[in-house]
């Protein structure tokens, strides 16, 4: 059973540090454009080049909570994440080990 535990934490440690672009990256793009278009002193280049960084990161997690879930249905472009989060979570919830059975078959924790 510790081996499971180590195994699951170091997944879940890598998984972390590997996310394509977290909620948090999303939103300080969005800052940074918001700042953009608000000073103006910046360029049009400058705030195209912001606006398609943004795309990009939605299409990123777009793409991520698609592929963590499995369904094979969605379309591109279709931004329903909080569908395929959910997903995910109720496949994690049913994949999860909760015992083995030992050498004489009796069930442990």
């Amino acid at each position: 059973m510790e081996k499971l535990n180590n195994c699951r934490r170091a997944i879940s440690q890598w998984r972390r540090e590997l996310t394509p672009y977290e909620r948090k990256t999303i939103e300080d793009i969005k800052y940074e454009l918001n700042a953009a278009l608000r000073d103006d002193s910046k360029t049009r280049e400058e705030i195209t080049d912001l606006t398609l960084r943004l795309k990009e990161a939605y299409r990123d997690e777009e793409q991520y909570w698609y592929q963590k879930s499995r369904s094979l249905w969605m379309t591109l472009g279709d931004n329903n994440s909080k569908y395929f989060h959910a997903l995910t979570n109720q496949r994690q919830v049913r994949n999860r080990i909760t015992g083995l059975h030992d050498e004489n078959g009796k069930w442990s924790i």
